[in-house]
């Protein structure tokens, strides 16, 4: 133990996502960083099965998407009856003239992406979603910011 008190085993693993990424059973635990604004890029998570009940991942922006640019986060095995997300985040905007905070869900039935993109999507820097599994379905839950009248950022595509 360190002489603050406080222990090295506390810290979190952390993978820089740069560019398009797929996550694996490995990966179980780590904090995710979103942090090419400028391209987008897209994070796969790994199919429930794969996975497996209790897998675990933080998922920070780290960087602004840009205009016309979109963070895609993706499950992986999708089919009719797994794989897809269910929860909710809160999306708070940032511009002044439309202030707004607002609940969004995913449909509970076939959501199996979460496009966060720069102004009305949540693709704001400071955004945070946590998801986990059950071993069949995506358990998601998040604050996620952006500007102007926001929109749901959960799709099927």
């Amino acid at each position: 133990m360190a002489k603050n008190g406080y222990s090295m085993s506390n810290r979190v693993a952390v993978l820089e996502a740069t560019d398009n990424v797929t996550l694996t059973a490995d990966d179980c635990g780590k904090t995710i960083l979103l942090n090419d604004g400028t391209n987008g890029l897209v994070l796969t998570l790994p199919s429930c099965a794969d996975a497996g009940a209790g897998w675990n991942c933080d998922i920070r922006i780290v960087a602004s998407a840009a205009s016309g640019k979109t963070y895609k986060i993706s499950t992986a095995g999708a089919t009719a009856t797994t794989d897809f997300f269910v929860g909710g985040l809160a999306m708070v905007s940032t511009d002044s003239v439309t202030a707004e905070c607002l609940s969004v869900a995913s449909d509970g039935n076939s959501n199996d992406h979460i496009n966060l993109t720069f102004q009305t999507k949540g693709g704001l820097v400071g955004g945070h979603i946590q998801v986990v599994t059950d071993g069949t379905l995506w358990f998601v839950k998040g604050t996620v910011s952006g500007a102007g009248t926001l929109e749901t950022p959960f799709a099927d595509s």
